[in-house]
């Protein structure tokens, strides 16, 4: 992949890492699709095997990487403790681990906002 693709496709990851966190923020919005679905969603914007390289400056801060990576040790804490979809906001609340999912989205929404979301279309650097 050239390097404009490369970070081209690292900005749109970068975007919707962004609207992964927003939504992620909310007992409410999680409830509204399901414990499962917001899951299934983190791996479909970070897929597995994690590549580490692929989130590089400039598109991603080494601040921001270690947010991801710490997220990613959270959501899969919480994947493994939730043995049933949930749709309800006040059983999701009660749970330590969601509690720490959505703390912690909401601290990494507020850190990637500082730079903010970069272009779709243009290569920002």
């Amino acid at each position: 992949m050239n390097e404009i693709r490369k970070v081209l496709f690292q900005q749109r990851i970068r975007n919707g890492i962004i609207e992964y966190f927003d939504g992620a923020s909310s007992f409410e919005e999680i409830a509204k699709f399901g414990a499962f679905e917001w899951i299934n969603m983190w791996e479909d914007i970070v897929p597995e095997p994690f590549d580490v390289d692929f989130y590089s400056e400039p598109v991603f801060s080494r601040h921001e990487l270690a947010a991801i990576e710490i997220f990613r040790s959270i959501w899969s804490d919480t994947s493994d403790a939730t043995p049933e979809d949930v749709f309800a906001a006040h059983k999701l609340s009660q749970s330590r681990h969601w509690k720490k999912f959505v703390g912690t989205a909401k601290s990494n929404f507020d850190l990637f906002m500082q730079r903010g979301k970069f272009s779709n279309e243009k290569v920002a650097f």
